[in-house]
């Protein structure tokens, strides 16, 4: 046997329907034990015994019942040692977090305002001197160099809502959004916006919502080469859904990220949705277009 054999003890439950057990079957449920020994003549014996599982659940009843005072006194001891660590560390992470919350609004805030400055700096400087150059190439009989230097100038306008855009402050995120799609709809798009006019959402919000909407456009417009473009903003289940679709060419989204070719833009906004416990989902496929969805909780 192993017991013999790699002198150890074995043990295990008899099966009392085997025939050399058929003594035993009267004492029920049992555990066969065998224990290799050594006789005072050096010949190895093996000692086999056989133990009621009653007294073997007594036997542990009465351990239990022995040590569990023990054993419990010792987990309240360890619990209150580990509570006030518990706390504090609880109570540091709590602080790290609206630490890292209030940095995030600050950057916010001062992007927002560099934005500002810069689009205004656009706007009284290069906008102004390109749209009286365009006027005195048209007086001058040059008309090709002004519709250029219009083309220029429409150009950076838009560059200039993308960077700042007032119609978000002073008209809301349907406005917004509409400037957005315009240059679109130039290109010969077939353009759609569903945004409720009476959304009311809290500022942080709306400025999310568009920067989502913004880079979602801005990959339609470099990438996807679409006929038609849906942009839907809903409220849903206590979240606020922005949805952009197109019909364009679409790509396999698995394989982009692999290849670390998700664009920094795309990622930043994915920063900044899961800094608001958000969702930020890119679905496409080739030849069938792409959605993009990004959910903020109603507050």
């Amino acid at each position: 046997m192993d017991a013999v054999r790699k002198r150890v003890v074995a043990a295990d439950v008899s099966d009392l329907d085997r025939p050399e057990n058929r003594y035993e079957r009267r004492f029920g449920k049992l555990l066969e034990v065998y224990l290799p020994i050594q006789a005072p003549g050096g010949r190895r014996l093996l000692f086999e015994d056989y133990i009621r599982f009653g007294a073997i659940t007594a036997s542990e009843q009465r351990l239990l019942t022995r040590f569990a005072p023990a054993l419990g006194v010792a987990l309240l001891l360890l619990w209150l040692v580990q509570l006030p660590l518990a706390w504090s560390l609880t109570r540091r992470l709590r602080q790290r977090q609206r630490e890292r919350e209030a940095l995030l609004r600050r950057a916010l805030d001062s992007s927002a305002l560099e934005r500002r400055r810069i689009a205004q700096h656009l706007h009284d400087g290069v906008v102004q001197d390109l749209a009286g150059v365009s006027y005195s190439l048209a007086a001058a009989g040059m008309p090709e160099a002004a519709a250029s230097t219009r083309r220029a100038v429409r150009e950076l306008r838009a560059l200039l809502i993308g960077i700042y855009p007032p119609s978000l402050q002073r008209s809301g995120l349907e406005a917004a959004v509409s400037d957005l799609l315009a240059p679109l709809s130039a290109r010969g798009v077939a353009v759609q916006s569903d945004i409720p006019a009476d959304l009311a959402l809290p500022a942080e919000t709306e400025e999310l919502i568009f920067r989502g909407a913004q880079e979602a456009l801005r990959n339609v417009a470099k990438h996807a080469d679409p006929s038609r473009v849906a942009v839907t903003v809903h409220r849903s289940n206590g979240s606020v859904v922005l949805a952009v679709r197109d019909d364009g060419r679409g790509f396999d989204p698995a394989a982009l990220r692999a290849a670390d070719g998700a664009s920094l833009g795309l990622r930043l906004l994915e920063d900044l949705v899961a800094e608001r416990d958000g969702k930020l989902e890119v679905r496409s496929d080739a030849g069938r277009g792409t959605l993009v969805t990004l959910e903020l909780a109603d507050q």
